[in-house]
């Protein structure tokens, strides 16, 4: 029997990587087909399929209240439910920028500015973002290169921005209104969740206390005379000064 040398370090041609991963995506995407056939009685449409990953993503964050756990199952509910995706996972905002939070797929970019590519122009215009090809798109933020098109909706609960749902493909055009109609449900059911009460409570808090402290702020400048006032209040205490002598 011949000798097997295992301390050899196993190398990966790149290009070799790169097809693997489309055969691995290709078969998610085929059992991920076979399930909404079975589960829809051979009728499978987006619609059912988006219906049926907002019913599961209710039942597994209806008796859970950590906005973090939440988005973590979200994250993995889309990447495992969704075909023909390479990454999925949402932007938070926090102090005026978007910072990435649970997401499935490739390492992502850490913050993104608000206008920025299209995580940051869904955050902007709060609208849904479709880009059929990113490197069409103005401004495209390039994370994980394998993506090509992307789809971003904005995480909105009370009239304020929570953050953005962020999905990209490796597939040109992936991406429609169908989807769209479809995210934005499950964008919603997220946001109505009781974690997503608590995050925008915490929102709302961290305002109250900025407009708190600058209100304060204000107070206590216009009770500090100008500094004319003080100039003269000083000049008089001088004059008598110099009198009592």
């Amino acid at each position: 029997m011949p000798d097997l040398d295992y301390s050899r370090e196993l190398s990966f041609h790149p290009k070799l990587v790169q097809q693997l991963f489309f055969m691995l995506n290709a078969l998610m995407t085929s059992v991920s087909s076979n399930v909404l056939s079975a589960q829809t009685g051979g009728q499978g449409t987006k619609a059912e399929l988006y219906r049926i990953v907002a019913e599961q993503l209710q039942s597994l964050i209806r008796a859970e209240s950590d906005w973090i756990a939440n988005l973590a199952n979200a994250a993995a509910l889309n990447f495992q439910s969704l075909p023909d995706l390479n990454w999925a996972g949402f932007y938070l905002l926090k102090d005026g920028e978007l910072v990435v939070g649970p997401f499935q797929g490739k390492v992502a970019c850490v913050r993104i500015q608000i206008g920025k590519g299209a995580c940051g122009t869904a955050a902007e215009t709060r609208k849904t973002v479709i880009v059929p090809d990113v490197h069409e798109f103005p401004g495209h933020i390039a994370c994980d290169s394998a993506s090509r098109s992307e789809i971003v909706v904005p995480l909105i609960r009370e009239n304020e921005l929570i953050g953005v749902l962020d999905l990209d493909s490796p597939s040109l055009g992936r991406f429609d209104d169908e989807d769209a109609v479809g995210l934005e449900a499950v964008a919603m059911v997220l946001a109505g969740s009781n974690a997503g009460n608590a995050e925008n409570a915490g929102i709302a808090g961290n305002r109250k206390r900025r407009c708190d402290h600058d209100f304060a702020g204000r107070v206590r400048a216009s009770a500090r005379p100008e500094p004319h006032e003080r100039h003269a209040d000083e000049l008089r205490r001088r004059d008598a000064r110099s009198a009592r002598l």
